[in-house]
């Protein structure tokens, strides 16, 4: 059928459910539904209209408003994602603080080690702000979760520095500059190859994390020494316990080899690890945008990637008329591969003319000589198949016939084809499809640039 789900009807221009609770509202935005700013505006008129509707007294509460589209999704995710990325960084930080304040002999100095992670993000995020018209949420909090292994720069530095004998700033990094910059070169050229990869995340994600592990580094060895230029000794060790633990825990043991290979033999009977590439499941919806989606496709069903064509017609002839007229600009973009392929009731009720047209080429493609040829293949074959003479007699009626016959849309076939009588007239409604190469915009403009349907 090509009626939507559930069998929806027109009523005064509007889409109805077909028990007349449900009417369906299409709206075109003003820009990308998954823009966050354009999607926060939009939802806040949505609560605006919801709350219309509850405080009209004409009305009495009797209409609920239930929106749906990408800009929820896009909110949601936007949500999810500030929230995740504001408790990792709360936690990490707190985690890292407190093995700062045991390990150092003078806490506060320790402390200081989250203070390049904290400028090379920061900077970062600053360059990347010219090179990124926009950014994905995504790329900031798993760019700022790679980025917190650069806490070891300031930590490495700052336990060379916070020693019980007087240092000097300078020389400790000289010290260290050898070992850190060369792991700093390896992890930003490893970062940057993330720019060869087609989806804009990662390459977002390798800029930044580039960009905020060399800031992370200059920082370190251009501005600790200016801030530190001499450190006088610390008047007590380091937490003693903390170290013989550490001590431990890396010094090398054959039991340790044999334990780690055990685990691993017994983790190959229990550890099933599952790739999800489906960037779908990365999608963080809230219940209630899931709800509200179940709650559209249980009464229009799904229209993902479809679309609704309304002709309107006075009577029946000229609504065959504009269904050939509609089948010829689809047709092009069938070619295309801008929609899948369409079947209009033209297909079968084609107009008077069209159906003369397409019967004078039938008669010409039927001509004397193929009809003599086939006639003697079937009654070959007939024979051969012990058919009866009169076997293709219906079909050769067909061949010899000498007018189109009459084509008009029979009204037991109106609700199959989506047709249906008004007081004004005839309304056809026809389901499209997207192709690979379907741009809205584009067909939205060109058909309407018409005046033969509306689209929905």
């Amino acid at each position: 059928t090509l009626l939507p789900a559930n069998k929806a009807q027109f009523y005064s221009g509007q889409l109805l459910s077909a028990d007349g609770r449900h009417a369906l509202i299409v709206a075109r935005i003003s820009g990308s539904g998954t823009d966050t700013v354009k999607a926060a505006q939009i939802d806040k008129l949505m609560d605006a209209c919801r709350q219309e509707l509850k405080t009209n007294t004409d009305l009495k509460d009797q209409y609920t408003l239930t929106s749906v589209g990408a800009y929820r999704a896009a909110l949601d995710n936007e949500t999810v994602a500030k929230r995740d990325t504001r408790l990792a960084i709360i936690l990490t930080t707190l985690g890292i603080a407190l093995l700062l304040i045991f390990a150092f002999p003078r806490p506060l100095i320790g402390l200081l080690a989250l203070l390049p992670s904290t400028v090379g993000a920061i900077a970062a995020l600053f360059v990347c702000s010219f090179l990124f018209t926009s950014m994905s949420m995504l790329a900031v909090g798993f760019g700022g979760a790679i980025m917190a292994f650069t806490v070891d720069l300031g930590i490495t530095y700052l336990l060379f520095l916070d020693q019980p004998y007087a240092t000097r700033g300078k020389q400790v990094a000289r010290e260290v500059w050898s070992a850190e910059l060369l792991g700093v070169l390896t992890t930003v050229g490893a970062f940057l190859l993330l720019l060869m990869s087609d989806f804009k995340i990662l390459a977002e994600i390798g800029v930044f994390s580039a960009l905020g592990v060399a800031f992370a580094l200059l920082f370190v060895h251009f501005i600790f020494p200016k801030i530190f230029p001499a450190m006088p000794p610390a008047k007590r060790q380091t937490n003693r316990f903390l170290m013989n633990a550490l001590v431990k825990v890396a010094a090398p043991a054959k039991w340790k080899l044999a334990a780690a290979i055990t685990l691993g033999l017994m983790m190959l009977f229990f550890a099933k690890p599952v790739f999800n590439v489906d960037l779908q499941a990365m999608n963080s919806v809230s219940k209630d945008t899931i709800k509200s989606e179940q709650k559209l496709q249980e009464t229009w069903g799904n229209l993902s990637g479809k679309c609704y064509v309304m002709l309107e017609s006075s009577n029946l002839k000229e609504l065959q008329k504009k269904n050939e007229q509609l089948q010829i600009l689809l047709a092009a973009d069938v070619q295309k591969e801008k929609l899948a392929p369409v079947f209009l009731p033209s297909v079968l009720f084609p107009s008077a003319p069209s159906a003369q047209s397409n019967f004078t080429a039938w008669r010409s493609f039927w001509n004397e000589g193929r009809v003599t040829e086939l006639k003697q293949t079937l009654e070959a074959a007939a024979l051969e198949n012990g058919f009866t003479p009169d076997a293709f007699e219906p079909f050769w009626q067909i061949i010899r016939q000498d007018s189109p016959g009459a084509f008009e849309i029979p009204p037991k076939h109106f609700e199959m084809l989506g047709i249906a009588k008004t007081s004004e007239g005839y309304t056809q409604l026809s389901l499209l499809s997207a192709g690979k190469n379907y741009n809205a915009e584009d067909f939205f403009v060109r058909l309407s640039a018409t005046g033969l349907a509306k689209l929905f």
